[in-house]
Order: C-alpha cells, then sequence, then structure tokens
C-alpha cells in the first residue's frame, strides 16, 4: 500500500508484514504439532503407568559452542511424576538419526530420582574464578535432579542444533526401566569415611557424579567457617535474602578457595539470575515444581529455570578465589626477609695466608 504521506505508508507497510510474519508462525507452530504428534503418542503409550501427560510445546533458544552461534529447537513434553515411581529412579531413553547422517543411530537417555513430598536437597555449583576468561557465570544443577510425586517434569525431544536436524520419523522410545535409586546422596556421602573402609589403598574412589559433586572429590576436608572463620571478604555471597536462609558455611583450599553453603528455602518468589547463576523460583509449600530431567552425563542443556519449594534445601557450591588460606583460616602473605641487625651482620671471613709453592 502506498499513500501520499510516508509516515502512513510506514505504519501499512509494518502492519502488512506483521500480519504475514504471525500467519507463518502460526504455520510453523502447526507443522510441529503434526511432526511431533506420532512421537508423543509413542510415548504416552510407553511411559503411561509411571508418568501423566500433561502438556507440549516447541521451544527454542540460542546457543553457542566454540565460538560458533547458532539456534536450538526442542519439543518439550511435559509430565506429572506418577506414585509407582516412589523411590526408584526411572530411565526414559530414545533412539534417533539426523537427516544428513541416516546410516548412524544415537541415543538420548535421560534419569530422575523419584522421592516422597518435600522436604528435597539439590546443589548447583557456581564457578567465578575466570579461569578460561569466561564472562558468563552460569551455574550448574545436580545432573540426575530428585522428582517429588505429583510434581512435573519436562522432557525436550531435540530437533535440530549445531549438530543438525534430527528425522522426526527415525525416533523410536525406548521402553521405561526402573531401578532402585542409590542411598548414597550429597547429605550422607563421605569420602574421608569411604577411604578408611576400603581394604584396598590402590583403589581409586570416586562418587556417583551423577547425584554427588566432583568438588566433594577433589576437596579433602571441609572446614566450619563458624570455627575457623574466613576473612570478611570471602564472605560477600549475598542477594538470596528473603527467599533463603544461610545455615552454614564450609570451606576447603586444595587449589582454590570453595564455599559450600547450606541454604533452605523459606519465602516463595524469584531470585534474581545474578545470586546463584541460575533463575531459581521458590513456590509455597503446597505449589507445583516443574523442573528439567536433562540428557545423561550433561550439566547444562537447556538453561531452564530450577524450582524448589518452601523448606526444600540447597547446597550452593561457589568457587571464588585462587589464593589458598592458611589452615586456621587466615590469609597470610609471607613476610620479606628483614636485613639484619649491623652487630648481627656476616663478617667476612679472614684472608688465608698465601702458600708459598713447593720446590
Amino acid at each position: 500500500f502506498f499513500f501520499n504521506d510516508t509516515a502512513t505508508t510506514e505504519i501499512y507497510t509494518r502492519s502488512l508484514v506483521g500480519s504475514v510474519r504471525c500467519v507463518q508462525e502460526t504455520a510453523t507452530i502447526v507443522a510441529f504439532d503434526e511432526q511431533f504428534n506420532k512421537v508423543e503418542n509413542d510415548f504416552v503409550n510407553l511411559y503411561s503407568d509411571f508418568l501423566l501427560f500433561k502438556d507440549s510445546y516447541t521451544n527454542s533458544s540460542l546457543t553457542q559452542f566454540r565460538g560458533q552461534g547458532g539456534s536450538r529447537i526442542d519439543r518439550v513434553i511435559k509430565c506429572e511424576n506418577l506414585h509407582s515411581t516412589i523411590g526408584k529412579t526411572l530411565r526414559i531413553a530414545y533412539k534417533y538419526r539426523f537427516v544428513n547422517e541416516p546410516a548412524n543411530e544415537y541415543l538420548a537417555e535421560l534419569l530422575f530420582d523419584s522421592i516422597e513430598k518435600s522436604p528435597n536437597c539439590i546443589w548447583l555449583h557456581k564457578n567465578e574464578c575466570r579461569f578460561h576468561m569466561d564472562d558468563i557465570v552460569r551455574a550448574n544443577t545436580q545432573p540426575i535432579l530428585p522428582i517429588c510425586i505429583g510434581d512435573n517434569l519436562e522432557i525436550a525431544v531435540n530437533y535440530y542444533s549445531l549438530r543438525g536436524l534430527v528425522n522426526c520419523t527415525s525416533i523410536q522410545w525406548e521402553r521405561p526401566f526402573l531401578f532402585q535409586t542409590p542411598e548414597e546422596n550429597i547429605l550422607t556421602y563421605e569420602r574421608r569415611i569411604r577411604i578408611e573402609q576400603e581394604e584396598d589403598k590402590t583403589v581409586k574412589l570416586i562418587a556417583d557424579l551423577s547425584r554427588i559433586s566432583d568438588l566433594e572429590d577433589s576437596e579433602m576436608v571441609w572446614r566450619d567457617n563458624f570455627y575457623e572463620p574466613l576473612p570478611a571478604k570471602y564472605l560477600t555471597f549475598s542477594g538470596y535474602e528473603p527467599w533463603f536462609e544461610l545455615n552454614r558455611t564450609e570451606f576447603s583450599h586444595i587449589d582454590i578457595l570453595v564455599l559450600k553453603m547450606h541454604f533452605t528455602a523459606v519465602q516463595a518468589g524469584e531470585v534474581p539470575y545474578h545470586v546463584f547463576g541460575i533463575n531459581v523460583r521458590v513456590v509455597n509449600e503446597d505449589g507445583e515444581c516443574t523442573n528439567e530431567v536433562k540428557r545423561l552425563n550433561l550439566l547444562i542443556e537447556r538453561h531452564a529455570d530450577l524450582e524448589i519449594r518452601v523448606g526444600d534445601a540447597i547446597i550452593v557450591y561457589l568457587s571464588i578465589t585462587t589464593q589458598v588460606p592458611q589452615p586456621h583460616g587466615l590469609l597470610k602473605t609471607p613476610a620479606k626477609p628483614q636485613p639484619l641487625p649491623q652487630s648481627q651482620s656476616v663478617r667476612p671471613l679472614p684472608s688465608q695466608p698465601q702458600l708459598s709453592p713447593l720446590p
């Protein structure tokens, strides 16, 4: 449309372009729904005894790998955790092929631990050391999350990423597998006790890194800040109030200084991103939590928010410095060597007599 008035022409042009874009986006959403209709129906038929299908949607986000930027598209399936999984770990898996690699078949595995209602306990690690000159401080959460009965979980079926385009017709769900959840968790794990109980001292003991942070194996001793206080400049972590209450702070210092802070959620609300390095949402005691189930061996997948309930506990590992404090908790720099007093100065040795050569 063209009018004598340039401004009027621009308004009508923007309106027309916006309408066409809206039609294109609607057609794209409908196409995704049709593409994943069979995938979702197969999922419901196999997992209906353990998970109640609630909803599904298409999610797109920006991604980056080794300086290469791109986008990622997922079909997210939202389900409710049923009582039949209580005390167990549920394995969800599907096979898929890429369009550009029809001969190669890949497997995606997702696991979560099913527990009763709160209180729940999870951990996250926020690294602020800047070893790799990374300005984006993104915290990683526990790879295998505990999901309460009645809470919601999100399963992301990847459609497109930097790896390529997935052939939707090649997606095949595997049968669910339910097994006993390990008794050892972040609250009961003690590496020192495991070393003392192990008869073969040559065996390298490694924690279950899907449920326990790798810092528990690298940091041998955790010291309580109440008994061995750190300098105040290392205890500047703030911004968590009024949503969380800090119960205890521990620290360790093998190569870097790591704080281990024990929090309890006390008030519903949304915690700003910069506090924990991830968006944390606290819901009321009778509310529902929704969390993503990550693929096995992944620390971060879709940058999804973390939701917990009032009364739940969260352990935050914070790596903050490369300086090493002394065992008693105080940082000391080595003193410069001081010159000795004049009376104690080192005196030169007396000159040796000249020896005449032998005949």
